[in-house]
């Protein structure tokens, strides 16, 4: 297969990278790049206050605020297809920072995450840093991996004035040096056309209060605890409320399988925590009594790739977002989950470098959210965030001020991978993401309602925690682990209560077959970011793909934890839980607890061969084995597809909720998006 790739590679190179003039012309570039002026090459493409310059045979192609740079002439595009991934390529995009030295801030904080591998650089004088990464090609859930052969990416980074300007290269790590070395001279070529390195960009300024005009607003209901509630006693059975506006008391967990199509599940309740939506897939189940009973809804309308998201806009009405072919299609409920009807597209994928894969292009792992308290017109706020694609990966964000029918252009091309999307009370957007230097990181935006192009902030993104690694492959019984999938998980949610305080968890590697779960938090909107805490317990674990959410200033956080796992059993999981709350000027674990029932670990090899890994028929596990052609289906716990290997929802719908509190460590739903196999 390695020979087979090679050749496949060789083929490839020699028929869209040129071949003996272009070498030339490479050398010249590279040479004058480092040395001169004005560096040599015929071709050069202008950027707000800089131009990139580059030889002939490549070309260029604008996306958006994303420019491109590609080793193919102009008329060689459109023929490109599914190669376009492949094709060695510069992405070149800004940052606007608050001033110079939050410039260099961001770029010693990118620096540390890369690594040793970095290089300092100057770039017309302004100080730059360059690293490269071989990595897996970009694929998408389900998508069977490329052949054999891998991405070597080249990184730039300048810090000039109060502009950050990234250049991400990608191409295949065998192409010819004389490629390698013209991709990594077109990032080192930037030259500045004023003596001013700042960019004049039209920007939105981020004003101390809340966002203008709000025609909706509803304060979050204040729920008292005793000193005296009996926490540590085990949750009682789930009783229905006397009253229809308020919830079922907090019970035992309860396990819902939703036909065949029972994986990454997502949950999504009302204000008062009496209506529920669980949606897996393409299915839905719904209660309107607290939890005590649900029922199955059905399949969503239009969806052909499942992710489904859900989120709850500040008129009470459900919103779902989902992969339909090439798009996002966007659900919406006004009649608390019962049932789902077409609301709008939120994002389809356009000309390329848009949803680019080496899969199907989609816009991969969408994430929805909704303002739950201001509305535009008395029609909710309503956000879209999702994987688009490339070896050096970025993200998108789209938005619609009329309850999901319309949505804006929005911002594509962010650098970075894996958004996770939450709006604060005052109308702010926080994206957490993962950055190419292993950092994990947080955007803002202003509010739809004044900010349809979703240009981020001033002085965004931020470093929230930076040089965390990706989690360690393998881990048995998770057939894409990293590929495709992040198992760090980093997720973002805002205190109802204080619009100011941001809470931010992921998972990290901390020893060899261990990783804690960490949460941080903000009390400045997310401009800076406290110290970790630890959250779990339990000793030396594989635990990975942390969920979120936060009431009552409580952020509540749960992952799965591999603490019962045994040299014979290496696929035991648990799923477990912790609460962290803010006092006396620190942040606090609350002490971890099981969700799921005592002794119920899951087996996570047990649902059989997975899609799109035909090497993975065992995945590491040491036992199932015989699984392979069947599907056994335990009636207790289990929420999985036949094809699919799935991080256990051991309990899909638990009795706690993110919305009203009655017991300090128990919420009503626990809601955990599982994109093991994105």
């Amino acid at each position: 297969m390695k020979k087979t790739w090679r050749g496949m590679a060789s083929a490839f190179v020699a028929a869209v990278l040129g071949s003996v003039p272009f070498v030339a012309s490479v050398a010249t570039l590279h040479a004058s790049a480092a040395n001169a002026a004005n560096p040599a090459g015929s071709n050069s493409v202008a950027i707000g206050n800089f131009n990139v310059y580059y030889p002939d045979g490549w070309s260029t192609l604008q996306s958006g605020r994303l420019v491109v740079i590609l080793n193919v002439s102009p008329d060689q595009q459109a023929a490109l297809g599914d190669r376009y991934v492949f094709t060695p390529q510069v992405n070149i995009s800004t940052e606007q920072r608050l001033d110079n030295n939050d410039a260099l801030k961001q770029l010693d904080e990118i620096a540390t995450g890369a690594g040793a591998s970095v290089t300092r650089l100057t770039i017309d004088g302004s100080p730059a840093i360059q690293w490269r990464n071989t990595k897996p090609w970009p694929q998408v859930r389900g998508q069977q991996s490329p052949p054999m052969g891998s991405a070597l990416t080249i990184n730039t980074a300048i810090a000039a004035g109060n502009q950050l300007i990234r250049l991400y290269g990608s191409l295949p790590a065998d192409a010819p040096p004389a490629v390698t070395n013209a991709l990594a001279a077109i990032e080192t070529s930037v030259r500045f056309t004023s003596s001013s390195s700042s960019v004049k960009t039209s920007t939105v300024s981020e004003p101390k209060s809340g966002i203008v005009p709000v025609l909706r607003s509803a304060s979050p209901r204040q729920v008292k605890v005793s000193e005296d509630d009996e926490f540590d006693m085990p949750p009682p059975i789930s009783e229905g409320s006397d009253s229809a506006s308020l919830p079922s008391l907090p019970g035992v967990a309860t396990r819902l399988l939703q036909g065949t199509a029972a994986s990454e599940p997502e949950v999504a309740t009302s204000a008062n925590g009496r209506n529920i939506v669980v949606a897996q897939q393409f299915v839905w189940t719904f209660s309107n009594n607290g939890g005590l009973t649900f029922t199955f809804g059905g399949s969503f309308p239009n969806s052909t790739g499942g992710d489904s998201s859900l989120a709850v806009g500040a008129s009470g009405n459900f919103y779902e977002g989902t992969i339909f072919n090439n798009t996002t299609a966007i659900h919406r409920s006004t009649n608390n989950g019962q049932t789902f009807t077409f609301r709008g597209t939120a994002f389809t994928c356009g000309a390329l470098p848009q949803c680019n894969f080496t899969g199907n292009r989609i816009p991969d792992q969408e994430h929805i959210a909704a303002d739950r308290v201001n509305q535009v017109n008395n029609q909710d706020q309503v956000y879209s965030v999702f994987r688009n694609g490339s070896a050096n990966p970025t993200w998108g964000i789209v938005c619609s001020t009329d309850g999901g029918a319309n949505w804006t252009a929005g911002n594509i091309g962010i650098s970075g991978d894996f958004p996770r999307v939450a709006v604060a009370g005052d109308g702010f957007v926080y994206v957490a993401f993962e950055d190419t230097s292993n950092n994990l990181r947080v955007d803002k935006f202003a509010s739809c309602n004044t900010n349809g192009a979703l240009l981020e902030l001033a002085g965004w993104p931020r470093t929230v925690a930076a040089g965390i690694a990706e989690i360690p492959c393998p881990v048995p019984g998770l057939d894409r682990c990293n590929n495709g999938n992040t198992l760090r998980g980093p997720t973002v949610v805002v205190d109802d209560t204080n619009s100011q305080h941001v809470f931010y968890a992921y998972a990290t590697n901390t020893a060899a077959g261990n990783e804690n779960v960490v949460v941080r938090d903000s009390t400045d909107g997310g401009q800076t970011f406290s110290a970790g805490t630890t959250l779990n317990g339990g000793g030396t674990a594989r635990r990975y793909m942390p969920w979120m959410c936060a009431t009552q200033g409580t952020a509540y956080i749960s992952w799965y934890d591999r603490r019962n796992a045994s040299n014979n059993n290496n696929d035991l999981t648990d799923y477990y839980g912790a609460s962290a709350t803010r006092s006396g000027g620190v942040l606090n674990s609350n002490g971890e607890f099981q969700l799921n029932d005592a002794a119920t670990s899951d087996a996570q090899c047990q649902a059989g061969q997975a899609v799109g890994s035909p090497a993975a028929p065992a995945c590491g596990c040491l036992r199932h084995r015989r699984l392979r052609r069947r599907w056994d289906l335990p009636s207790r716990t289990d929420l999985r597809r036949p094809d699919q290997y799935l991080p256990q929802q051991c309990a899909a719908v638990l009795r706690f909720q993110c919305g009203r509190l009655r017991h300090r460590r128990q919420l009503s739903v626990v809601g955990r998006r599982n994109s093991q196999v994105r």
